[in-house]
């Protein structure tokens, strides 16, 4: 969406900078600290993070918009694993004070969604990238922090206090206002200067169970990651081979 309507949001006054624009480096560098912590990690975090909050002054837009669902180090395969939550009010800090400035306020919106098509969605990211070969209970069995998100919420809570805005995606969806509407709303946009954005197809397909099955099973025979990426892409756009429509949706 974001992508779709820059130019819209440039008159506006809102520069958009999407996944990826701004964020590769810096979400790279999270993720690894996340993961395995250390004064190593954490200074090339650091110096990830001064790259970015320089970029971020060079916009000359009075609003940059910055989304990237994984830029605190999350990935979605893990979200209900034992994670490091202290390091992720870490990052959020560091980031906080990094941006911030008496001339730069900074918010943050946080999307969280239904918990049982969360698991699903978390289990199949990481099954369509071949990190694991386990079937969807006995990878709920390995993954079994369902109040993960809510711990990840807690810590940024902790360091962003009430600038931290926390959004039910299905709530949004079912008020009848495009997802991403809140974003948007901190941005300083009206409700009709939100209703009047294009809203994209939907681009984000989904696994059919089917597919999902396949790949695992292509897995025990030992196929490798890469050949497996490429199975999954495949699988992704013509998953009505295997009988079963591919879900799109606009996560």
């Amino acid at each position: 969406m974001l992508r779709l309507n820059r130019d819209t949001l440039r008159r506006l006054g809102v520069a958009v900078s999407a996944r990826d624009d701004l964020t590769c480096e810096l979400r790279s560098s999270n993720n690894r600290f996340i993961k395995k912590g250390g004064l190593l990690k954490q200074a090339r975090q650091r110096l990830a993070l001064w790259r970015f909050s320089r970029r971020v002054r060079l916009v000359s837009e009075p609003v940059l918009l910055v989304s990237d669902e994984n830029l605190l180090g999350t990935r979605s395969a893990y979200l209900f694993a034992p994670l490091k939550y202290e390091r992720f009010e870490a990052i959020a800090k560091s980031i906080d004070q990094a941006c911030r400035s008496p001339d730069l306020e900074c918010r943050y919106v946080v999307y969280t969604r239904d918990l049982e098509r969360w698991r699903k969605s978390s289990y199949n990211q990481s099954a369509k990238t071949a990190k694991h070969l386990l079937d969807f209970q006995t990878w709920c069995d390995k993954n079994d922090n369902l109040k993960g998100p809510d711990q990840i919420v807690e810590k940024l809570r902790a360091a962003l206090g009430e600038r931290l805005v926390v959004v039910a995606m299905e709530d949004e969806l079912g008020s009848g206002v495009p997802l991403g509407s809140a974003v948007l709303s901190a941005c300083g946009l009206s409700s009709n200067e939100v209703s009047d954005l294009k809203t994209p197809q939907p681009s984000n397909v989904s696994m059919p169970p089917n597919a999902l099955e396949l790949i695992r099973i292509l897995g025990e025979y030992g196929l490798e990651r890469e050949a497996t990426k490429k199975v999954t892409q495949a699988l992704r756009q013509n998953g009505h081979l295997l009988g079963v429509k591919s879900r799109e949706h606009n996560d």
